[in-house]
């Protein structure tokens, strides 16, 4: 073996090793290392790539000293055939089951001890509104300081609240100082909220439209984080289900039945994500946790008009939502009873076509702080769910 071989060999061989140590710390699906100068912009070297390159050049040098190639060619159309995934950013593990709650309720300290808790007890997500209360991109960096693993996502980012220079910002901020650990939500709220008390123009389907191209040629220079922030729009009716779908990651329905999960779905294809929320109140005694499950309806029905409208295009009549709603409408949108009366709502979301279950644990004493006997109990539910953040948002094609 001449000097040149020995190069070559010990070369192949670093290169081997190096996708030997990604595969077992990052998974199939981080082989994408950033060359450090150029991280911030995207520049990768592809390890599988680089393996069939060097298979090459030993497969010509074997030819050469007229020994057998074979070995070689084969070395390289197997690297090269696998080098797609090299290009495949870091997966997020969402799961299968997360956790949505307002936790204005709580001090700063008692919010990071909650998420504290549930990322011990196996949740992977927790999504966080923005409604009257506390900023969410500062209080998601806050909680994403204080944990190791749990992903903070937005449930929503009110865009008439940021333009999107600015939400763009915020969300990159977020994933970058997390090392990837954001997801962002973003609606475009209600009515009421946008024209009575923001003093906008509430045109909510044209505005999402215009917003999301601008969100993504945003100007930011800043190291970006290592893999793109996955985007969910929230979204109800068919034209923004379609932008969901089409210019994002998927969706965020809020205050909707399986029945919806299923509609929505369908409407949007098998690939884009649809991250659903559940309110749930484990207890048994009917007339208590419908009189609590009436307490949350009241702020949403009849007072917002897109729920009002989305339920009634699934069918429910104007006499359902008189008088508090009707028993049969709480109980659809409220998740009420055993642990496996629950469940049962939570598997019928997952098997209508939702992505995640984002299970919002109402207290049944009617107290604003989650009922932490739900949320220890429902932990059990949550399956490893990895997605790929890569969507249309950011320049890149939606994957399956």
């Amino acid at each position: 073996m001449n000097a040149k071989q020995l190069v070559l060999g010990i070369v192949w061989l670093g290169f081997a090793a190096l996708t030997i140590a990604i595969f077992a710390v990052e998974g199939s699906t981080a082989l994408a290392i950033p060359y450090p100068r150029l991280a911030s912009i995207g520049v990768t070297v592809d390890l599988f790539i680089a393996l069939a390159l060097v298979s090459i050049w030993m497969y010509f040098d074997a030819r050469k000293r007229g020994k057998s190639a074979i070995p070689f060619i084969l070395m390289a159309l197997v690297f090269g055939s696998l080098g797609p995934l090299g290009g495949k950013v870091k997966q997020m593990d969402i799961g299968t089951v997360g956790m949505w709650f307002v936790l204005d309720a709580m001090t700063a300290p008692e919010s990071i001890e909650f998420a504290q808790k549930i990322e011990k007890l196996g949740y992977n997500t927790l999504w966080i509104p923005e409604g009257f209360g506390r900023e969410p991109f500062a209080h998601a960096a806050q909680l994403l300081a204080h944990t190791k693993r749990l992903i903070i996502a937005t449930g929503i980012a009110n865009i008439w609240a940021r333009d999107p220079m600015t939400m763009a910002a915020a969300a990159n901020t977020v994933a970058e100082a997390s090392g990837g650990r954001f997801l962002l939500g973003i609606g475009v709220s209600h009515k009421p909220i946008v024209d009575d008390l923001r003093g906008h123009n509430y045109k909510p389907y044209s505005y999402m439209k215009e917003y999301l191209p601008k969100m993504k040629s945003a100007l930011y220079m800043a190291p970006k984080p290592k893999e793109p922030v996955p985007v969910v729009v929230a979204a109800l009716h068919p034209k923004m289900l379609e932008l969901a779908a089409t210019h994002a990651n998927g969706t965020h329905p809020y205050f909707v039945p399986p029945e919806h999960t299923a509609k929505v779905r369908a409407a949007i294809g098998p690939k884009p994500m649809i991250c659903v929320e559940q309110a749930i109140i484990l207890s048994t005694d009917a007339a208590k946790a419908r009189a609590r499950a009436r307490s949350y309806m009241k702020t949403y029905v009849p007072q917002l008009p897109n729920y009002v409208n989305n339920l009634k295009n699934l069918g429910w009549a104007d006499a359902e939502f008189e008088n508090g709603c009707s028993d049969k409408l709480v109980d659809a949108i409220v998740a009420w009873g055993t642990e496996k009366q629950i469940q049962d709502r939570i598997e019928a979301h997952l098997k209508a076509g939702a992505t995640q279950v984002c299970i919002q644990p109402l207290h049944p004493e009617n107290d604003a702080h989650p009922d932490l006997k739900a949320v220890e109990a429902f932990a059990r539910l949550n399956k490893p769910l990895r997605i790929d953040p890569r969507a249309s948002i950011w320049g890149h094609k939606q994957t399956g």
